[in-house]
């Protein structure tokens, strides 16, 4: 076979991994701090096809939270494909992650893929391999939500109230 030939065949079998749509979602959860912090990526196939979003209402409509971003299939399989490198898959837990910080979890990722969900936690007690993986982790979540450019308008209504404060202490003498 030509290198040309070797080529096109290569080409078209890239072509056709990356069109393959890729539903997953991944969320990161901070329990350390006072506030908890939650951030969610989730694929356009999952939007569409798990959680029924029209991806143009999506973007055209107002939201009250920032917590959850609209990624394009790749980018999630290239991240759950990350976390998976760095122990998600021997580390995770079947189910969905607690919503609060019991028995000392101070940080969860959680994916959620082909309607499997499992979940990596890690407190002051893990040992020194899930805590370094699970940390990696979610440092590696904190940059592909960051990385996801979302157009979308927000309406926090609790950063109205902070900043109008921040400006009445400013403006009293």
């Amino acid at each position: 076979m030509s290198p040309r030939a070797c080529f096109l065949v290569l080409a078209t079998l890239l072509a056709g991994c990356a069109s393959k749509p890729f539903a997953a979602r991944v969320t990161m959860v901070d329990f350390s701090q006072a506030a908890t912090t939650r951030l969610s990526l989730a694929s356009r196939s999952h939007m569409t096809s798990v959680m029924g979003v029209d991806p143009v209402e999506w973007f055209s409509s107002e939201r009250n939270s920032i917590e959850l971003k609209m990624a394009d299939d790749q980018t999630l399989r290239k991240l759950v494909k990350r976390l998976n490198r760095l122990g998600f898959d021997e580390l995770a837990a079947e189910g969905k992650g607690p919503d609060n910080p019991v028995a000392g979890i101070t940080r969860l990722v959680e994916v959620e893929l082909d309607g499997r969900v499992r979940y990596v936690a890690a407190s002051s007690n893990s040992d020194a391999k899930r805590l370094s993986a699970s940390s990696e982790m979610k440092w590696e979540v904190i940059q592909g939500y960051n990385g996801t450019i979302s157009l979308q308008s927000v309406n926090p209504q609790i950063g109205v109230e902070l900043f109008e404060d921040s400006q009445r202490k400013l403006s009293s003498p």
